[in-house]
């Protein structure tokens, strides 16, 4: 547990010059962009788990009194807590008469009497060092100068297990720090961080300072260098020791607390890292993840629950390997029937990069349907991407880097295809939920169906093979109906309802295995029949979505107050997918009771837009970047299942060149 206090100042009372000190003449000038910063940090604060905002707002344009009183306060309070308390200042820092001395301006501070009117930054470091009661400190400082606060706490010559305050400093003692991108980068680690997307050990319970303060460091270099701006660099709080303890100002969102989940944890960082470094378009985490069948996109790694569609594996081994089908397939089905499944597995185990990682998707897979790894392969999750997203993603991943002056284009990936190369492969393309890409029509006609109608090589072998993925819209996508005899059509809803009840009931039986109501001795024959139970009834209830209903109704089970019998399973199978729906948020708002009122808001927002910002308040904020927001699905024929652009639309953030906190104009 944390406290956290932030602090802004913008406006002075005293503006003139007061000396020739440090950069010329000293002058307390306004900063307009602190506010908006000031908040955007609070309110990352004040989101993280584990940490109380003092003040429930960032404390803007505080007398020195004021300020004062704001640090004793949230001291105290910390102490009372027996919590870090971490204050993230934001302002003018000024030069003192001696060496290392910085001070921190208050809004009625003056330059020529800064010891009694402006914060002595060594004074608040020696005043919790040397109270053995009080809390840990992490200061955060975006001022001009702030480095010498590291070089004061060097003066102090403390050990590392005696150290109760530490620094992160937005630059060094001789540096400037420009237009609050020191709180920016803060406030995107810590987002960052709240995601899970640092590589963070997960055998310690704390995020580490010296792994924050690089972070932070690492995304203020990419902003100056987008920005163009001069260098800063983040100094933080040294110690000669090898090692020392992690003071508890972050929890860490990838600790575990036994072995086992340490080494889980440790496998799924490794496939976000992973993830990271291959190109966008590829989507690593969500073609493994839909691959795996494993519900929510947890422990994506630890087991794959893939099951049945043996025809349709076979279906597409055979279209891979025989130089005659056709050059275009579609797969195709209702909202939940497997589409991305089918899709996630035939690209796990043909793409060279992801084969890498999907041992055990590829060993759930019969060896007679396996797919062989294909040299030019390339495959893109299409949501939200347009036309030019999706050609710059299939050139990065079948190897042609020398993109033109001018982009990608169609003509110029087949005419690149086209070079000769020795025993030269035809190129495979694989597009999954081109029913939610950004100018999906456009994206069709201009990309994918030129690919797929290239002619052939003088031997008659096609240059590209291309395979869909898009719900059954044919009033929309009239080019992919199944009953034109240029393509190959797989449709899951098509299945046999036998053949869907005994795979769904196996799917199932697997997920209810993982649940610890239903494992165990003496539970595997009960498991099944329940499994096979509730099966028959989503398929005689719900033609479509099999799938997803049952990883939902699964969801259900596993966090029922007791485990159920098959009877009592099939009782409250719902009749719709509206039931299930509602089924499912009942137990999500067990532990986020505003669930339905942000999804309330979502919908009669949907349309007319909504607010591009989320209040801090709230306790289901949208679950991280990465997931790209929340998924709106459509069941209307024609309907694209994606937020209108003014849901999408990106806040602006400030890029005024001001100094963030010097005594001087910048």
């Amino acid at each position: 547990m944390a406290t956290a206090l932030v602090v802004g100042m913008s406006n002075f009372e005293e503006k003139q010059a007061s000396s020739e000190d440090w950069w010329g003449a000293v002058s307390l000038h306004p900063l307009s962009f602190v506010p908006g910063a000031a908040a955007s940090v609070a309110e990352a604060l004040g989101s993280h788990p584990g940490i109380t905002l003092y003040g429930e707002g960032p404390r803007i344009d505080l007398s020195y009194a004021a300020l004062e009183q704001s640090w004793r306060d949230a001291f105290g309070a910390s102490a009372l807590a027996r919590s870090g308390l971490i204050v993230h200042f934001l302002g003018h820092g000024v030069k003192g008469a001696t060496d290392n001395e910085l001070y921190l301006a208050a809004r009625d501070t003056r330059p020529r009497e800064l010891a009694f009117t402006a914060v002595d930054v060594d004074r608040w470091l020696k005043q919790v060092e040397n109270t053995e009661s009080g809390p840990p400190v992490l200061l955060l400082l975006d001022v001009c100068g702030a480095g010498r606060a590291t070089m004061q706490q060097w003066l102090h010559r403390l050990s590392v297990d005696r150290r109760r305050a530490w620094v992160i400093a937005a630059c060094a003692d001789d540096e400037k720090a420009y237009g609050a991108r020191f709180s920016r980068a803060t406030s995107t680690v810590l987002a960052r961080l709240k995601a899970g997307w640092l590589d963070l050990s997960p055998g310690v319970p704390h995020v580490p300072v010296e792994t924050f303060a690089k972070e932070i460091d690492r995304e203020l270099a990419r902003l100056l260098q987008v920005e163009g701006r001069a260098p800063q660099r983040v100094l933080r709080t040294a110690h000669p020791e090898a090692d020392g303890p992690v003071p508890p100002f972050l929890q860490n969102p990838a600790f575990r607390e036994t072995p086992a989940d340490r080494y889980r944890q440790h496998v799924e960082n490794g496939l976000w890292q992973f993830a990271s470094a291959v190109d966008p378009g590829l989507d690593v985490v969500h073609f493994v993840s839909r691959a795996s069948g494993t519900p929510h996109q947890q422990n994506i790694t630890r087991r794959c629950f893939f099951t049945g569609r043996r025809l349709q594996l076979a279906q597409l081994k055979e279209w891979l390997e025989n130089e005659k089908a056709p050059t275009l397939t579609v797969v195709t089905g209702s909202p939940g029937s497997g589409k991305s499944a089918l899709l996630g597995v035939l690209t796990c185990l043909a793409h060279e990069q992801l084969r890498e990682v999907s041992g055990p998707i590829r060993s759930v897979v019969p060896s007679e349907l396996r797919v062989e790894r294909h040299p030019r392969f390339a495959a893109v999750h299409a949501r939200q991407r347009d036309p030019a997203a999706v050609l710059t993603s299939i050139a990065s991943q079948l190897g042609l880097d020398d993109a033109p002056q001018r982009g990608w284009t169609t003509n110029v990936l087949l005419e690149r295809l086209r070079q000769p190369a020795p025993a030269q492969q035809p190129a495979i393309v694989v597009v999954d939920a081109l029913d939610e890409a950004s100018l999906d029509k456009e994206l069709l006609r201009t990309v994918l169906l030129p690919l797929a109608r290239a002619p052939r090589d003088p031997h008659g072998a096609p240059v590209c093979k291309v395979v869909i993925g898009v719900r059954p819209w044919w009033d929309r996508f009239p080019e992919l109906q199944p009953n034109i005899r240029s393509l190959l059509s797989i449709n899951l809803d098509d299945a046999p309802a036998e053949e869907r009840a005994r795979e769904l009931g196996d799917y199932l039986s697997d997920l209810l295995e993982e649940a610890p109501a239903y494992s165990g001795p003496s539970t595997s024959t009960a498991r099944g029949e329940l499994a096979r139970a509730v099966a028959r009834r989503l398929v005689t209830v719900q033609h479509k979505g099999g799938f997803l209903l049952a990883s939902l109704f699964a969801h259900y089970l596993a966090e029922h107050d007791r485990p159920l019998t098959a009877a009592e399973a099939v009782g409250r199978v719902p009749d719709d997918l509206p039931g299930m729906l509602d089924l499912h948020l009942g137990v999500l708002t067990r532990e986020r009771p505003a669930i339905r009122s942000v999804l309330s808001a979502v919908a009669h927002g949907l349309g007319q837009g909504r607010a591009c910002r989320w209040r801090s308040s709230t306790s289901w904020p949208p679950p991280s970047p990465h997931r790209q927001g929340l998924r709106l699905v459509s069941t209307t024929p024609g309907t694209p299942s994606r937020p209108p652009r003014s849901m999408c639309a990106r806040p602006r953030t400030p890029t005024g060149a001001a100094c963030t906190g010097s005594s001087t104009r910048a």
